[in-house]
């Protein structure tokens, strides 16, 4: 379940590159970063 969730962040910054949302491309990252550190803490 976790490579599914980085696959979708992926396709998210992509997508972002794209349509050259800056602002999107932080959100997502920031996201993703603070979603690996829960996920670290979890286990």
């Amino acid at each position: 379940m976790f490579y599914y969730k980085i696959l979708v962040w992926l396709f998210w910054v992509v997508l972002s590159f794209i349509t050259g949302c800056v602002p999107l491309i932080l959100l997502i990252l920031l996201v993703g970063l603070w979603d690996v550190e829960e996920a670290n803490k979890r286990h």
